[in-house]
């Protein structure tokens, strides 16, 4: 892959680990051992369900046992999204505020 990339763009360049490493699967595993880290963001922390199931809000991101709170970021996910959570997380938010703003314009 590192020499087709190469040749598709001379510009391209492994940075790390180095080919020796990849290419040795004992210095590959210690690599992995050594530099794994957590680059994901956390979802479903305030799951949206029923409060039956484990759920911490609702389906409009009311907080269950409250008066007045609601959360509206991808910590409401049920499920985690296969991927980037910037699009979920935008999308829930929208989503809920819409429902914020509809319900306080009809009832002024």
């Amino acid at each position: 892959l590192d020499t087709e990339l190469s040749t598709i763009d001379p510009l391209y360049a492994l940075v790390d680990p180095p080919l020796s490493t990849i290419n040795d699967i004992d210095k590959l595993k210690d690599y992995i051992k050594d530099n794994l880290d957590h680059a994901h963001h956390w979802t479903g922390t305030c799951k949206m369900a029923p409060l039956s199931q484990g759920g911490v809000v609702n389906c409009r991101g009311k907080v269950y046992g409250t008066k007045g709170l609601r959360v509206a970021d991808i910590s409401v996910a049920p499920v985690m999204p296969d991927g980037n959570t910037a699009g979920p997380a935008f999308f829930v938010g929208y989503k809920i505020s819409k429902m914020i703003i509809k319900k306080y314009k009809c009832s002024s």
